[in-house]
């Protein structure tokens, strides 16, 4: 049995972890013990840190967590900060400081790393969406179980005894460990501590859209691309470039796509090559009845080109827009648009995701880009279609 030693005093987390590595030959156990945590940019940094100081000191594989809370109308606030404002504001501040604010939008960002004695620690991350309260309330867990409703439940975190409240968190953290932990043994040589490197084709990973896919609205994490990119740290092949350019119609596009595909093309490599736009012409639309006959051999030139260099070719349909805030646009345009985008890809056998209703319109900071949570939603959403359905 290999054993793992979490490095932690909470227990929920404790019996999260051993639900999900045991059943995989894996013996969890568990050492409260004081960790150094730097003051850093990401949760990310902390948790690194954290497990490689863990590991040097106990002389072992360890795994540490670190978490933070965002709060959408705080503009993620406490975020890193989240140790320091449990320290010094707590959750009665936190309550305090969104006081007749509607916008309890709220998640927690949970990082695992995973540090062999050794060597460099590898992170996993999980989101766990819900909304803040308004009073406290619960008896069970720390500080923020006391404010923090998961989605799907009326109640706090803190109604739920130890052996209940993991079942609420995301698992997608331990998942992507779990997925690691999996690649990792099935390519270890007998000696256990060699491992076999399978020669496998990079995969290039080109994106080519506009504003959204650009990543605006997002000062986080700039846009689901790259979130995308960091869910997927484990696939050590992966490469990631986005393209994107503001403003950006399926004629613009269409002007620049072969030649910027064509100057990173290496036979050698996997590409694939995602789109995602269309909402400037839902706009040209509006201006010009026939420009959806334009929009429709757009796309068919771009998939007639994309195919010259791989298959893996994937679409994205457009999201909702507020139309309150945003009246240049109209819904009978952006449905066109969408419907073009589903039908020719399934003409065409080319990968089409559909991202209708998958954001509220407050995951919209401006009414047509989607916030830090909207790009997050978006990321996982995106990732999964194109790991499962590819």
């Amino acid at each position: 049995m290999k054993k793992i030693t979490y490095v932690t005093g909470n227990k929920a987390k404790i019996d999260s972890a051993r639900q999900i590595l045991e059943p995989l030959g894996y013996v969890v156990d568990n050492i409260k013990m004081d960790t150094i945590e730097i003051q850093a940019d990401t949760t990310e940094e902390v948790a690194i840190y954290s497990a490689k100081w863990a590991s040097e000191k106990l002389k072992c594989n360890v795994l540490k967590n670190d978490l933070g809370l965002y709060v959408e109308a705080l503009n993620g606030f406490p975020g890193v900060y989240t140790h320091y404002a449990d320290d010094t504001l707590g959750e009665d501040g936190l309550l305090k400081l969104l006081d007749g604010v509607e916008n309890r939008k709220a998640y927690f960002k949970e990082v695992l790393a995973y540090c062999e004695y050794g060597k460099e620690p590898i992170t996993f991350t999980g989101i766990t969406y819900g909304t803040i309260a308004k009073e406290k309330s619960g008896r069970y867990g720390w500080s923020w179980d006391f404010i923090f409703i998961p989605d799907g439940q009326e109640k706090t975190l803190g109604y739920y005894p130890d052996d209940e409240r993991w079942k609420f968190w995301s698992l997608e953290a331990y998942e992507k460990l779990v997925h690691y932990l999996e690649k990792k043994d099935t390519t270890q040589l007998e000696d256990k501590r060699t491992e076999k490197i399978v020669a496998q084709k990079d995969v290039v990973n080109l994106l080519f859209g506009d504003s959204i896919a650009y990543g605006v609205g997002d000062d986080e994490h700039f846009g689901w691309f790259n979130r995308m990119q960091y869910k997927t740290r484990y696939r050590l092949n992966h490469y990631y470039c986005n393209l994107s350019m503001p403003g950006q119609s399926s004629c613009d596009i269409i002007s620049r796509f072969e030649q910027e595909t064509k100057s990173r093309f290496n036979e050698e490599d996997h590409y694939r090559l995602l789109f995602a736009f269309g909402i400037k012409d839902a706009l040209l639309i509006n201006q010009n009845a026939d420009h959806d006959k334009v929009f429709k051999e757009n796309i068919i030139r771009i998939i007639n080109i994309a195919k010259k260099y791989t298959n893996d070719i994937t679409f994205l349909g457009l999201l909702d827009v507020d139309l309150e805030k945003r009246k240049e646009y109209n819904e009978d345009s952006i449905r066109k648009i969408n419907s073009i985008l589903k039908e020719v890809c399934e003409s065409h056998n080319v990968h089409f995701i559909n991202i209708t209703n998958k954001l509220d319109l407050k995951d919209l900071c401006d009414g047509l880009h989607p916030n830090s949570i909207g790009h997050e939603i978006l990321a996982t959403y995106i990732c999964d279609k194109i790991y499962k359905e590819n």
